[in-house]
């Protein structure tokens, strides 16, 4: 996996502006009802990986939907705002499976999508939504390089996407969540409320100026983000307040918070066991499965998470400082997406 200036080299280069197109002959023209498929594609593929995670299944059908619109976009060589609105839903889709290698510890193939979606955001004359995309792409990218160690990487491609211009107040708020949860990685307290702060101040209500992408993100999300940095900071003391809250936001049963069921039994954080894998996510992982998580192994026991579960926050909340993992063939919660992304999540609980 690429890191230093070979890893951030393409966002680095989407502050120079878009290449001047070369000639070339004349190709089709997506249609917009292909167009159209690809971008509720999207949604789908993520609304499946809020439900599902990042199953083996869903994975290569994400894999293979990237490829197929890599084509498409290949061949597309016109302008106009049909060819504008691939390109900015081929950089949703760089993002979306992106996430999903990274979170199935496909960590070079993840970087290696990420990249694509820079690299086409760099070289056409893209529009200022798409732009916004690729904000949340990089902050993406960012949160995997935090998440791996990474924190020269992480710090330089979060203040790329932060100079975005034009900034949807939302997509500066999502910015600063990935922030925070960088700035816990790295055991910066101070970094950890000044990135909350900034990111409570952008924080919106959400209206028909949000993008889509950044609908999942709320205060109580902020909550579970800081809470969960304090914990990757090695002080449980000061999470359990923001833990606390995030819990009582999320109390009241919905149908996918009922479908998770809790594990009952959870092995102590000193015996290290770990015969399948904790709550993880907020979504559904596939029914009946043992194998365990990809990033069970990871620092604290925790994986990347967009969006904590219930029972993982519950856990914590009480004072434990190191998340572990559950022993059971019941379906798996992650504490990574499920909320309220318009098709990525509205909660587990609310």
């Amino acid at each position: 996996m690429l890191t230093g200036a070979a890893a951030t080299a393409p966002a680095l280069a989407l502050l120079l502006g878009p290449m001047a197109e070369a000639s070339a002959a004349p190709s089709g023209q997506p249609s917009e009802r292909l167009v159209g498929s690809i971008e509720r594609a999207v949604r789908d593929l993520r609304e499946i990986d809020d439900s599902t995670g990042s199953a083996s299944g869903d994975l290569a059908w994400g894999v293979g939907l990237w490829q197929s619109a890599s084509r498409v976009v290949a061949q597309a060589r016109s302008r106009g705002p049909v060819t504008d609105r691939l390109h900015t839903a081929y950089i949703e889709l760089s993002e979306q499976v992106g996430w999903m290698c990274f979170d199935a510890r496909q960590h070079p193939q993840a970087q290696r999508i990420y990249h694509t979606g820079m690299r086409l955001a760099r070289e056409t004359n893209t529009s200022l939504t798409a732009r916004h995309s690729t904000a949340n792409l990089v902050a993406s990218a960012a949160y995997q390089a935090a998440w791996l160690g990474h924190h020269n990487d992480a710090a330089a491609l979060l203040d790329i996407a932060a100079r975005t211009p034009e900034l949807p107040s939302a997509a500066a708020a999502v910015i600063g969540e990935r922030r925070i949860c960088a700035a816990g990685r790295r055991h910066d307290p101070d970094a950890v409320l000044r990135f909350r702060n900034d990111a409570l101040l952008h924080l919106p209500s959400p209206d028909e100026h949000t993008p889509w992408w950044a609908t999942w993100l709320t205060t109580d999300s902020l909550d579970a983000a800081t809470g969960r940095a304090w914990l990757a900071c090695d002080n449980p003391s000061r999470a359990v307040p923001f833990l606390s809250r995030r819990v009582e936001a999320i109390t009241l049963p919905t149908t996918r918070a009922t479908a998770s069921t809790p594990c009952s039994t959870w092995p102590t954080p000193s015996t290290g066991a770990d015969t399948a894998t904790r709550p993880e996510r907020s979504s559904i992982r596939p029914k009946g499965s043992s194998a365990p998580s990809a990033h069970s192994a990871w620092p604290n026991g925790s994986r990347p998470c967009r969006r904590p579960s219930p029972a993982y926050e519950s856990r914590n909340a009480t004072g434990s400082a190191a998340p572990t993992t559950c022993s059971s063939g019941q379906a798996r919660v992650h504490a990574n997406k499920v909320s309220p992304r318009p098709v990525r999540r509205v909660v587990a609980g609310g």
